[in-house]
């Protein structure tokens, strides 16, 4: 599964992780879904792995552990919740250099978006579904590989107000209002992740700056513009 997108360790994962019978349970998610298999704009050094299963979640401590083993990795870290685990593999680079791999898998509810596509044996979600899911990451967060992913989803042709209504279906605390905040929150942004697609800093907030006052001039005319908050 060559991708220059991917670290080792990533594909590694991902290669055996879906060949076992749970991994077909779950599907790839996320910023590095969106850029390794769909848009190619930044680099992205975890995975983000849903499942709509109720099961699937409880199966795959023992896949993980067996996986682990046999691939010589070590787990530093395993966190288990009731829809939620992450898991933290370490595996010896070389004598001076260990690398890591963060692995985050949801048991997700809610709408889903777009017909997924199995690439290379990996399950990847949709544009249209990622986009959803990264209005209300934004909600809920400030982290710039967010507002980036976004924002070149929005570029590829995706329409911004087609995605709130979307996602506003996954999460029912999604308000206009409130999410103007959280837009401006990307003139507080300090770096971007790094990058394969040209971008920089006073773009994205010029972007989502314009974004949020459109969306307050909807709600309310008299409203002043605000640059940053």
């Amino acid at each position: 599964m060559p991708n220059e997108f991917l670290t080792p360790l990533q594909r590694t994962f991902l290669e055996h992780f879906f060949a076992a019978p749970v991994g077909q349970r779950f599907f790839l998610t996320g910023g590095t879904a969106l850029a390794a298999f769909h848009l190619h704009h930044r680099l992205s050094d975890d995975l983000d792995l849903f499942t709509h299963d109720d099961d699937a979640l409880a199966e795959v401590d023992r896949c993980i552990e067996e996986m682990a083993s046999r691939l010589g990795w070590g787990i530093k870290r395993a966190r288990r919740a009731e829809h939620f685990r992450q898991f933290l593999f370490t595996s010896q680079a070389n004598e001076n250099e260990e690398e890591v791999l963060q692995v985050d898998m949801v048991h997700e509810f809610g709408p889903q978006y777009g017909q997924r596509e199995v690439i290379g044996g990996i399950i990847v979600d949709t544009i249209e579904n990622i986009g959803a899911n990264k209005v209300t990451a934004i909600l809920g967060r400030t982290s710039s590989k967010d507002f980036v992913d976004l924002y070149f989803i929005l570029e590829a042709g995706y329409d911004f107000e087609e995605l709130f209504t979307k996602a506003q279906q996954k999460d029912l605390g999604l308000i206009e209002f409130h999410f103007t905040g959280a837009l401006l929150q990307v003139n507080k942004l300090a770096r971007l992740p790094e990058m394969r697609k040209p971008l920089d800093l006073l773009t994205l907030r010029s972007f989502f700056t314009s974004i949020a006052n459109e969306m307050l001039d909807r709600l309310d005319p008299k409203v002043s513009r605000l640059g940053n908050w």
